[in-house]
């Protein structure tokens, strides 16, 4: 009864190790943004008194993609904001468009769903346009 307690006990242990390692992967393959499409960004920063400013880089835009899709997330819906994002990233494509808001100086980004800690440098980027 012991050992048959104890497999019992060790293949509970075991499954529930294998559905939150699941469950964990499945959120890091949550893409915000997919880049396989997009060809062009275009950045407008406070308030979209600056900008457009637009990246046709595909290696810059790849960067950004892959920066914004694995940088720490919070559900937005759990987040107050005393001012919201006071620009904007818009993510083109042949067959998509897809707009974030983004905070000029910290280069964070708020979609529908999530707060995003990017900390994109916004004024490299720029740069590179």
């Amino acid at each position: 009864m012991n050992q048959r307690y104890y497999l019992l006990l060790i293949g509970s242990v075991i499954l529930t190790i294998i559905i939150l390692c699941g469950c964990g992967y499945n959120h890091l393959e949550d893409k915000i943004i997919e880049d396989s499409d997009i060809t062009k960004i275009t950045i407008y920063k406070n308030g979209d008194n600056e900008g457009p400013f637009v990246i046709k880089d595909k290696k810059v835009i790849s960067q950004i993609i892959q920066k914004i899709n694995s940088s720490p997330r919070r559900d937005v819906s759990k987040i107050v904001f005393e001012r919201g994002p006071d620009g904007r990233m818009i993510f083109e494509g042949e067959n998509s468009k897809f707009e974030v808001g983004v905070f000029s100086d910290s280069g964070d980004i708020v979609t529908k769903k999530y707060y995003i800690q990017a900390a994109l440098n916004l004024d490299e980027l720029i740069g590179k346009e």
